[in-house]
């Protein structure tokens, strides 16, 4: 910021007396600004008006070639960080960009001149034109043949574009939700990611300085240093590549300058919201080198609201730093190294409400109640969907799903088979709906959440950006990207809660009482500090006294203990990137220009998609069909026909039978789950791209003002999909491979433009273009669907479930205009555009499946953006699009919500449980098993579209004679002509046709529809007026108004898919004073609306409930920012090499050291009972063994003094876990002893041994009368440590080196929790009785847990030696030297250490039958240490290493050592004393400033 009045006094330049309007041709150098403004006042003779000495040293990039004198202007101050502030009387002032107004008058600038300048530092000037920044697209915004719209940092600051959603607020005809699975669509004219595949390319490019980044979470994070953020519409793969089908978002970061200035800033506001944001600029070198530094941090509450837990949820806690090191080595010569870290920890929601409109099954088909089966609940069970269609915003809307139909509950409750033993769950009598209590408020942000949302995110991205100029006239660029990017998200799979009780009494109905269930039973209870007593009462557990009186609970090993139905999801991945990317490009004089290169992208990604039920956990843990069970207790009772070889962990390896388990139960929690259970549903997705394209692009000036642009490029993109079926509820371990998917596609895409830009008397400056573009996005697979439970061997198999989907094409024509008039006060752009769109993909979630189909389309519409400054200090703007959307005719598919289409003849059916999804079957089968066997419906879609027969007789149609009154149903009608059984499908004289689409549902034609998320109209408005209000301080009255009109979600435009339009309106003030300072109030969604803005439907195995994404709510808040500049003449942090020491230097750097195992190993009693072979568990307790600390130091000495100053800190953390386990074989008998009586049952001796059974049975190997439960030990730890160092000393340079004393204060953390199961004696009785010795097997399982939290910290003398010897150079210039030095210390401070402990021993009885396990606790026990002591702490230290410093520039790297003596109390039941250490190499930066 500068006084303009001073600077006009000190030496200003007025040169020229005129303006112009019309484009000219100019040639002025880059180099000095001071003579680039003089050179261009020469030739225009524009007035200029700037201070001397501000623009001295300042370079710029000069203007050459074809430029209106507004342009060219802009374009020599691009990058200069002065912009030009236009008066009435027609002179232009040269000032910093955020010059404020004048604190006083000059006699040549008159009064209305001062509010003219104070108004544009906010609003811009009369004469404002914005540059694309863009590497790929350079010039006036107005110049480019492009409909692009480009906003700067300081727009998105004043217009609260927080980040990439609030973009449609600017920006015609684009229109942004999030959706499912952690994702967000951007739509420009109607077109973007409407398909979820891991291998679907995105339509919309989002790129980070000109590199498209297919994994980012640019519209996670919040705009922060930015140069611009630039979105271009219509396809742009000439330059941008194969995934810009629709459009370009660029974020362009702020690069380094040799200026130097830094920025901070506040924002708080409501919702308890917090934002740092911060920058400095140094230059380090000159020109020659710069680094800039930038960050942000957000944390709030969330906008949701858990009336459950009574708690806000989808809070915010992220961060982004980002470091960017420019170089230009010689002249014509740039490189930018960039780096940027985003993370994120919080609790976030990937949805919102959840809507459902509940469907309670037909009464009757063709006349037969549908109150059939045991319970007269079939019409619900089987024959509803859980959800039917209605309107998002009807009162019907908040309902709930009908339990009885959801596969995960009402299907595994058995109900219509009519016996008990096929009724797993044992659910209470009546069959009781977890969800008919409930009700949902109609409050958009009001949901019930049993468990809390958790969002953790990271993403390193690293860019390379490099400028040669070869001659004056040839440019090489080259872009280099790397990426790496996590996620791990979960959520509550319903937002309604449900209710209690739904494992009732596990023994009412259960057909063994003699063996109850374990894991649910009636002696579990819940304890007043919120946990479960599982087969005791609290008291016997040690958690207080029960709170109520015994319930059923079931554990799961991933959701917890619960007497509720409970679900949760789980999405993760794992991605990174690499591309390169060179390019030529020419600046000749003549007409003719290119642009030619290549580019290669190589990506790799796995995504997993979990769903948890803990019903689901239940059922697999037993055989549903002959009604075993097996427990689940994590750490105790058995499960040793569902975990392989009792408790082990699972180990791919070793071959496994779960002979009496549907499948697999994973055993570890979800953040660390093996990915092997199948008593989840879980999608994997590993995939791998490879692209290379080479691409070029003609500029040809036919004549002065018409120009023609043509572009190729040519793109070789190459997939590669494992496959992975999911395999809930089925037999065995793990999720093999079924194979790989390998495609290939080779396309050519390109642009042609012609634009004119005439001479018009009533503007000063004009262009239309006419463009035609092809546009190529790749094709990809579908996710394989679900390998099926009872007969396996793949998935269903219907046409509407492709393996693959097709490529993208856009054939897309537009004529626009943008025009200049009023001396820059107005400006005009507008344009139509048509599109003939082939293969839109668009995505349904399917057979557990994300498939994606595709839709021809065609799409026109027509864009209008007008600024208009109608008086000083006031500027209008106006931005609108229309667009129609409309799906070719003839397109068709299945509406997942309405799979009958109407059809009076047949109905939807939900198949067994382990089946993927719903089915239609005609409602003479449906009625004739209602009036006979009513169970059989739970079966009749697997039986006729799985394996092809008839529900009714289990046979090929035609192959049996059929029961009397029955006509038959063959589900192959019509799709084979070669077979010979396939028949007609006709009842009572009604031809009812083929099963349609292989059962799957009737087409629905969509052709005419609307795309999804394309409203026919977006309108914005935006109104800033600025005006000086003292001396020093100008404010700025920003308001805005957005709105969108209705749209549709799917493709069916039904009545549940219609999205209403919405509006927003938006106001500002800001007050920016001379020095720097700006306040800013604001208040975003005055009106607070909640609009909903896309939906995601469910899965019909889900229910078909309806996941809904919402608008933020009113927000308003006060953010306080400052700027700082440099010293007058500028600033660099070196000086030349002058001479001269610096006085005050800025260390920044890291140490990775190796710590001590500071504490004594816990070793329970039980330790001893280990047998040889088994590890002691408490091994696995260990500290974390390395770890990384930063550290800096700031080190002042002033000039001509041997005196020092010195602050240095040292601060890491590190953390480790580990799980460990290992068994003994099983314990085994060598004979089974039967009852004589049910030995001649069997036909069998009364003794049977093994020899016996290998003879007549022909076993080769092993026994059958084995435990099952091995011997074994696990062990689970967890251990962190957390460390700070402070020094501060003053210092003597004595001549061999610096003797120094102060004060060093250290603080140690150091936590650790450990799980230690063991079963070192499984007991069996050999020979083995049966029945009665079935209770004698047993296991003594033991049970620890240890809780340890110890720490120290200190204060005290410190007395130092710091010395070097230089071996090469010198000390005015360069130099490498050894560098050593020691430290002694002596803390006084306190040590801690908190210690509980949790021991217990339980006798375990095991059977490998129908029962499972009960448990007695044989003794528990409870230990809790707590110590607190005064020491005092010797600490002893040194390093050694070599440093190689440069001017004012330094790097040291060494090896250092520090040791605390007895500084940890580090021991178990008493006290003992531990050393600290810290041993290992450092790595430092120093800067020099001043000298």
């Amino acid at each position: 910021m500068r006084n303009l009045k001073a600077a006009l006094i000190g030496g200003a330049s007025v040169l020229g007396l005129s303006t112009g309007a019309f484009a000219a041709q100019f040639d002025i150098p880059d180099g000095d600004l001071a003579r680039a403004l003089d050179a261009y006042s020469r030739q225009t003779g524009v007035q200029l008006i700037y201070a001397a000495t501000d623009v001295r040293g300042v370079r710029t990039k000069g203007a050459k070639g074809d430029f209106s004198e507004g342009d060219a202007l802009t374009h020599i101050l691009t990058g200069t960080g002065f912009a030009m502030h236009r008066h009435s009387a027609g002179a232009i002032a040269i000032v910093h960009d955020d010059a404020p107004p004048l604190q006083q008058r000059h006699s040549e600038v008159t009064p209305e001149a001062e509010i003219q300048l104070a108004s544009t530092a906010r609003a811009a000037s009369n004469v404002e034109t914005v540059v694309v920044t863009s590497s790929k697209i350079k010039g006036d915004i107005q110049t480019v043949p492009i409909a692009i719209t480009a906003l700067s940092q300081e727009q998105l600051t004043e217009r609260q574009i927080a980040g990439g959603p609030d973009l449609v607020k600017e920006v015609p005809n684009l229109t942004f939700t999030k959706t499912n699975f952690t994702g967000y669509s951007i739509e420009i004219r109607g077109i973007g990611t409407q398909a979820i595949s891991v291998t679907t390319d995105p339509a919309v490019a989002v790129a980070f300085n000109d590199t498209p980044f297919l994994r980012n979470h640019f519209f996670e994070q919040e705009f922060y240093d930015v140069a611009q953020v630039e979105v271009l519409r219509g396809p742009q793969g000439t330059l941008y590549g194969r995934n810009a089908t629709a459009g370009v978002v660029n974020v362009v970061s702020a690069t380094p300058t040799d200026q130097f200035e830094a920025m901070a800033s506040t924002d708080w506001g409501n919702y308890h919201n917090r934002r740092y944001e911060g920058m400095v600029n140094l230059p380090i070198v000159g020109d020659k080198l710069a680094i800039r530094l930038a960050g942000e941090w957000t944390k709030r509450d969330g906008y949701s609201f858990n009336s459950l837990t009574n708690q806000p949820i989808d809070g915010r806690d992220l961060w982004s730093t980002r470091a960017t090191l420019r170089w230009k080595p010689v002249e014509g010569v740039t490189a930018d190294l960039i780096w940027e870290h985003f993370a994120e920890n919080d609790d976030r929601i990937r949805s919102s409400k959840q809507l459902c409109k509940r469907d309670n099954g037909p009464d009757q088909i063709m006349g037969v109640s549908t109150a059939a089966g045991a319970d007269g609940q079939i019409g619900v069970e089987f024959l509803g969907q859980g959800c039917v269609p209605t309107s998002m915003y009807s009162p019907d809307a908040f309902q709930v799903p009908n339990a009885l139909s959801l596969p995960y509950y009402g299907g595994l409750i058995g109900a219509g088979f009519g016996l008990a033993i096929f009724n797993p769950l044992n659910i209470l009598p009546g069959h009781y709906d977890p969800y008919a209590s409930t009700t949902q408020s109609r409050n958009l942000r009001d949901i019930q959440s049993t468990l809390d949302p958790t969002y953790r995110a990271k993403n390193d991205t690293l860019e390379l950006n490099a400028e040669w100029r070869v001659t004056p006239s040839l440019t090489v660029n080259s872009a280099t990207g790397y990426n790496q990017d996590f996620l791990w998200s979960t959520e509550d799979f319903n937002r309604f809660n449900t209710a209690p009780g739904i494992f009732g009494d596990q023994t009412a109905v259960y057909p063994f009482p003699q063996y109850p269930l374990a894991s649910v039973r009636d002696g579990n209870y819940r304890c007043d500090d919120g946990t479960v007593a599982i087969g005791m009462t609290c008291a016997a557990a040690g958690h207080g006294s029960n709170t109520g009186v015994p319930t059923a609970y079931f554990c799961d090993p991933q959701l917890g203990c619960s007497d509720r139905l409970v679900g949760e999801d789980l999405s993760d991945e794992h991605a990174w990137q690499l591309s390169q990317e060179v390019r030529l490009t020419s600046d000749f004089q003549g007409p003719f220009n290119f642009s030619v290169g290549g580019n290669y992208l190589h990506y790799e990604t796995e995504e997993n998609y979990y769903v948890f039920f803990n019903t689901l956990t239940m059922y697999a843990a037993g055989d549903g069909l002959y009604g075993r069970r097996q427990a689940w207790v994590p750490f105790a009772d058995t499960n040793a026909q569902c975990v392989p070889y009792g408790h082990q962990y699972a180990d791919p390896n070793v071959p496994t039978s779960v002979e009496d388990c549907l499948g697999y139960i994973d055993p570890h929690p979800l953040s660390q789950l093996d990915n092997a259970g199948h008593n989840y549903f879980l999608s994997q997705n590993p995939y791998t791209l490879n692209s290379y394209a080479m691409f070029g692009e003609a500029y040809y000036d036919i004549t002065k003002d018409l120009k023609f642009t043509g572009g190729l490029r040519w793109t070789d993109d190459q997939k590669h999909f494992i496959e992975v079926p999911s395999e809930l509820l089925t037999r065995g371990y793990g999720y093999p491979s079924t194979g790989n998917l390998d495609q290939e596609w080779k396309e050519w895409t390109g642009r042609a433009v012609i634009n004119w830009s005439p001479k018009l008397d009533f503007t000063d400056q004009s262009m239309i273009y006419l463009s035609y573009a092809h546009g190529y996005k790749a094709g990809g697979a579908n996710p394989p669907s679900a390998v099926l439970t009872v007969y396996a061997g793949g998935g269903i198999s219907n046409p509407t479930h492709p393996r693959t989907f097709a490529p993208e094409f856009n054939d897309a024509f537009e004529l626009g205009t943008k025009n200049t008039a009023a001396d820059g006060a107005v400006t005009l752009n507008g344009d139509v555009f048509f599109y003939n769109y082939k293969g839109y993909q668009i995505s349904y979630i399917v057979d557990r499946s994300a498939v994606n189909l595709n839709f021809d389309a065609t799409v026109k519409g027509a864009e209008l953006q007008v600024t208009w400054e109608p008086l000083p200090g006031l500027k209008l703007g106006f931005a609108g699009g229309y667009e129609d959307t409309r799906i070719n005719n003839g397109q068709k598919a299945i509406d997942l919500m309405d799979r009958t289409a109407g059809s009076p003849l047949w109905h939807l059916v939900k198949p067994f449980p382990g089946q993927a999804s719903n089915c239609v079957l005609p409602d003479y089968l449906i009625a004739y098993d209602l009036s006979h066997s009513a169970s059989s419906l739970a079966f009749a879609c697997t039986e006729a579209y799985n394996l092809g027969v008839d529900p009714v007789t289990y046979t090929l149609s035609g192959t049996i004679p059929l029961p009397p009154g029955y006509p038959g149903f063959d589900p192959r009608a019509g799709n084979d002509p070669s077979d010979p059984y396939t028949g007609q499908n006709t009842a009572n004289g009604i031809d009812y046709g083929p099963a349609p689409n292989g059962g799957t549902g009737f087409y629905k034609n969509v052709g005419g529809n609307e795309l999804p998320n394309a409203p026919h109209f977006t309108t914005s408005l935006t109104a800033d007026y600025t005006m000086p209000v003292s001396a020093d301080w100008a404010a700025t009255l920003h308001g805005d108004f957005y709105w969108q009109s209705q749209s549709w979600a799917r493709v069916f435009n039904a009545v549940n898919d219609k999205i209403r339009g919405y509006s927003s309106a938006n106001v500002a003030l800001i007050l920016t004073d001379a020095s720097g300072w700006q306040v800013m109030g604001y208040v975003k969604n005055i009106f607070n609306k909640t609009a909903i803005t896309g939906t995601f439907l469910n899965s019909d195995d889900t229910g078909l409930t309806t996941n809904v994404f919402l608008t933020d709510p009113r927000l308003y808040g006060v953010r306080v920012t400052k700027h700082f500049d440099g010293p007058e003449g500028g600033f660099s942090l070196f000086s030349g090499g002058e001479g001269k020491k610096p006085e005050l230097w800025l260390t920044l750097g890291g140490n990775f050291a190796q710590l001590q195992d500071n504490w004594q190993k816990f070793s329970p009693d039980f330790a001893s009972a280990m047998p040889a072979g088994l590890f002691n568990p408490v091994i696995t307790e260990k500290a974390p063994g390395t770890a990384f600390d930063w550290e800096g130091a700031l080190t002042y000495q002033p000039e001509d003094s041997n005196w020092s100053l010195k602050a240095g800190i040292r601060y890491g953390r590190s953390a480790r876990s580990q799980v460990l386990h290992k068994s003994l074989a099983p314990v085994t008998a060598d004979e089974l002893i039967f009852p004589p009586s049910f030995a001649s049952y069997l036909g069998i001796p009364p003794t049977v041994s093994c020899e016996w059974l290998k003879s007549n049975f022909g076993i080769s190997a092993g026994c059958p009368f084995e435990a099952k439960d091995p011997e074994f030990v696990d062990s689970r730890s967890n251990a962190s440590q957390k460390y700070t160092i402070l020094d501060f000393t003053l210092g003597r340079d004595v001549g061999i080196g610096t003797i120094g004393a102060g004060v060093r204060f250290a603080q140690f953390e150091t936590r650790a929790k450990a799980e230690l199961n063991s079963d070192p004696h499984y007991n069996m009785p050999s020979p083995l009785h049966w029945p009665t010795d079935l209770y004698n097997k047993y296991g003594d399982v033991y049970d620890g847990t240890t809780h340890e939290a110890r720490s120290f910290h200190g204060i005290g003398p410190e007395g130092r030696w710091d010395s070097s010897l230089p071996v090469l150079g010198n000390e005015t210039g360069g130099e490498i030297t050894i560098d050593w030095g020691v430290n002694a210390a002596m803390l006084f401070g306190k040590q801690t250490a908190q210690i509980h402990r949790d021991v217990s021993e339980k006798k375990c009885p095991g059977f490998n039958g129908f029962a499972a396990v009960n448990c007695t606790p044989l003794y528990s026990t409870t230990a809790d240490f707590a110590r607190s002591k005064s020491v005092t702490v010797p600490n002893l230290g040194g390093y050694v290493g070599l440093s190689a410093r440069y001017q004012n520039a330094k790097i040291s790297l060494g090896y250092r050592a520090d040791e605390f003596f007895n500084a940890m109390d580090g021991g178990q039941d008493t006290a003992k004393k531990y050393d600290r250490g810290f041993y290992g190499p450092y790595f430092n930066l120093s800067i020099g400033f001043g000298g």
